[in-house]
């Protein structure tokens, strides 16, 4: 995927890289490299001035800083000296000032916002170089969804989650469940997956991971290959989550029933996790046991209902006996249960997961227009639970 974002650039856009040292340039190559950008290098002051003004970023190496403190170039944000042994204050940024040694007396003359040692600041400079194409990090949120017990109905609700979004990464954390773009319908879509993702390392460009992967409408998928399994590595999972959180307003992980390091880390890295709960007595047992996983790693947890032929159980029951909110029953959709991709999926399902979006405080630019609360609030054990499972009750023995 490195290169990638050079394609969506403009040329003139690009960072810029100022320093005749080999050395340092092979080191600012290989950080260019890491955060996925292409860069334009010059080795003189005179080669710089036609990038000056237009670059994106640009990284002023010590060796030329004094000729170009006392060329006049004009003044412009974003330019940072890099060096070896060079005092760095990457992890504390603080205002420079005329009052310091001579390196930074030329960085001010300059204008330079900060001086990063390559050695100390390595991490620094590729966020720099990655922010300068990709933009700084937006925080967009991660959900996972997680079954309570095998086959509750968690793709099924994560693939429905994205499709009622507008722009969103989908991931799917099960290397053996067949891959969610056969629920989406995009199986026949180019595009990495997983396991030719496993070799993801480091900073991930969003715009490279756009165009790498295979999209069904507004929800770019990472999806389990069909052509053979294999674990996905931990910082592989973990560059791909923060890539989507640069590049997407919301990223969901339809993460499976295990207890391993990935599901760990993908439940720690979410802002909510949702479980999908059978409403029968083994399955409230066996999510009991996965939500004191679960809550070790996430404060945030909601609870789906999905029910079974056996149920017996009401919305108040499922939440007493969890202590979680309830945010409503997944609706059973035919076209769905015939093995029919989630884009066939009816009214009810849509209209469910636009309300769990708005539940769990996704922002307007990640679900598509029209998107409104559901009727109720989530639900939990109380004075009025009792209310809403007697109707429930009733309502089922007359549809009996």
């Amino acid at each position: 995927m490195p290169g990638h974002a050079a394609a969506m650039t403009a040329p003139d856009r690009l960072p810029l890289l100022v320093t005749a040292d080999p050395a340092l340039l092979d080191d600012l190559l290989a950080m260019s490299a890491a955060a996925g950008v292409d860069v334009v290098v010059a080795d003189s002051p005179v080669a710089a001035l036609a990038r000056w003004a237009s670059a994106s970023l640009v990284l002023v190496g010590d060796d030329l800083l004094p000729d170009l403190a006392l060329t006049g170039m004009p003044r412009r944000d974003a330019v940072v000296v890099c060096g070896r042994g060079v005092a760095d204050h990457s992890s504390a940024p603080r205002r420079l000032d005329a009052s310091t040694d001579s390196l930074w007396r030329q960085a001010v003359a300059l204008g330079a916002a900060e001086v990063v040692d390559v050695a100390e600041g390595r991490s620094r400079i590729v966020d720099l170089i990655g922010d300068a194409i990709d933009g700084p990090l937006r925080s967009g949120p991660v959900i996972t969804v997680v079954s309570g017990r095998g086959g509750a109905g968690a793709s099924t609700l994560a693939c429905a989650l994205a499709l009622v979004s507008e722009d969103c990464l989908l991931v799917d954390g099960d290397p053996l469940g067949g891959g969610l773009d056969l629920r989406v319908g995009g199986e026949d879509l180019r595009g990495l997956r997983w396991p030719e993702l496993g070799a993801t390392r480091g900073r991930v460009s969003p715009l490279a991971l756009r165009d790498a992967l295979p999209r069904q409408g507004g929800v770019s998928l990472v999806a389990a290959s069909r052509d053979g399994a294999a674990p996905i590595p931990l910082d592989s999972l973990s560059a791909i989550l923060e890539a989507g959180s640069r590049g997407y307003p919301l990223t969901i992980v339809d993460c499976p029933r295990h207890l391993d390091d990935a599901c760990r880390f993908t439940w720690g890295r979410s802002r909510t996790a949702i479980v999908v709960v059978p409403d029968d007595v083994p399955g409230i047992v066996s999510s009991s046991i996965l939500l004191d996983a679960v809550r070790s790693c996430v404060a945030d947890i909601r609870l789906v209902i999905r029910r079974t032929r056996e149920s017996v159980l009401s919305e108040s029951d499922v939440s007493r006996a969890l202590g979680q909110p309830i945010l409503g029953c997944l609706p059973h959709d035919r076209a769905v249960a015939r093995g029919e991709p989630l884009t066939s999926a009816g009214h009810a399902l849509r209209r469910f997961a636009e309300g769990i979006l708005v539940d769990c405080g996704v922002s307007r630019a990640a679900r598509r227009p029209g998107a409104r609360r559901r009727g109720g609030r989530s639900r939990t054990a109380g004075a009025s639970s009792s209310t809403a499972g007697a109707q429930e009750n009733a309502a089922r023995r007359s549809a009996s």
